[in-house]
């Protein structure tokens, strides 16, 4: 009887002991006050909220290039203008380039005519998706991945506008951004004041670190600080204040937190190099909203995302021809997660634009005609 007491004791100890490390340890409830938002993919944009005038927009086109009609065959949609440059040989490496800058579709399109006309081999098949601007970009996302599959349209590669060409110090930079980033998307459920706010303290929590697998990386960081400073050694605070100043240098030294918004929700997007720094990240951020009390749910998550750099040969193309054409003093993959991401398409960010406004449309041309032709033209026409 004695044995059956002490053995009961012993368990009623044994089970206390595991419910205290239960509920001491951090956890990452899903909440049930928001159970709308779990397991929930996202809603496309209704077709009927896009009202923009791409036949004005292509019409405008024709006017600037009067000989489209001779190396592009076009598709014009409410939704946007599809352009297939008409002299493809390789079909099995199809580009899509993702365009809403009229400078940038001016640019890629005075590249293909050139092309067209020097009779020069194309390195892709290439199509051209315009949209009148982002918005229409956003609005008509949904639609086009849907196009694309109806069609049959599978693309090897994609190329999106993002920030390209860094200048610091007199240095430039080109600033190449991937889309497989690990991330999870926090769907909040309090204003978009308290979202900016978790934010912030997220970040005050998260302190940056030194990468000791990648060297390389910091001492281009290093090269891009002015002369008279010292990148810090060890000094978490000096570091925060210099990598705020890299936009392409955070997501290399901590998790990054942004807000977006979606489809009227406040979301927080949960960023990292890797799946282990994205780990560390949400531990941070599940205490934070814990100690907040706030309710959310898990829109969307992508925890093991694997980086595209030995796999898309777009990406090594873009790294080639922006080398031949600028020299930088780094091609570094950059950490957009503002870049989306095609849906089952290996998506890029790259636009040939410098931050600091000194753009030279020589250049601009010599880097869309390097990407696109089979052999770099610079050394026979000089764009």
């Amino acid at each position: 009887m004695k044995l059956l007491i002490f053995m009961t004791v012993f368990f009623c100890l044994m089970l206390a002991v595991l419910l205290a490390v239960l509920f001491s340890h951090p956890r990452f409830p899903e909440k049930e006050s928001t159970p709308s938002l779990l397991n929930r993919e996202p809603v496309p944009y209704a077709e009927d909220e896009t009202h923009f005038d791409h036949a004005k927009l292509y019409a405008d086109l024709k006017n600037r290039f009067v000989d489209l009609e001779f190396f592009m065959d076009a598709q014009v949609m409410t939704e946007g203008i599809l352009l297939h440059w008409l002299n493809s040989q390789k079909p099995e490496k199809r580009v899509l380039f993702d365009v809403t800058d009229t400078k940038a579709a001016d640019l890629l399109l005075k590249a293909l005519q050139k092309t067209h006309w020097q009779k020069d081999q194309t390195e892709s098949d290439i199509y051209v998706l315009i949209r009148e601007n982002e918005q229409a970009r956003q609005k008509t996302n949904a639609f086009f991945s849907r196009f694309f599959q109806d069609q049959g349209l599978s693309f090897t590669a994609a190329l999106c506008e993002t920030d390209g060409l860094y200048a610091k110090n007199g240095h430039l930079y080109a600033l190449i951004a991937e889309e497989r980033w690990p991330s999870i998307d926090f769907a909040m459920d309090c204003d978009e004041g308290m979202t900016e706010e978790i934010i912030r303290r997220f970040q005050k929590k998260v302190s940056p670190h030194r990468e000791k697998e990648d060297r390389e990386y910091y001492a281009v960081l290093k090269k891009a600080m002015p002369a008279e400073e010292k990148l810090p050694f060890g000094r978490k605070e000096a570091l925060a204040a210099v990598i705020r100043e890299m936009p392409f240098a955070e997501i290399r030294f901590r998790p990054v937190a942004q807000f977006r918004k979606e489809e009227g929700r406040n979301l927080i997007r949960l960023s990292a190099e890797n799946e282990e720094e994205l780990e560390k990240g949400i531990s941070v951020m599940a205490e934070l909203l814990q100690e907040t009390d706030l309710s959310y749910g898990i829109l969307r998550q992508n925890r093991s995302a694997e980086t595209l750099r030995n796999s898309c040969f777009l990406l090594a193309d873009i790294k080639k021809a922006v080398q031949t054409v600028y020299a930088p003093q780094a091609v570094l993959d950059h950490g957009d997660t503002a870049l989306a991401g095609w849906p089952g398409i290996d998506t890029v960010g790259f636009a040939p634009y410098r931050n600091d406004g000194q753009d030279e449309q020589e250049k601009q041309l010599a880097f869309y005609r390097c990407l696109i032709v089979s052999q770099s033209p610079e050394t026979r026409d000089g764009n």
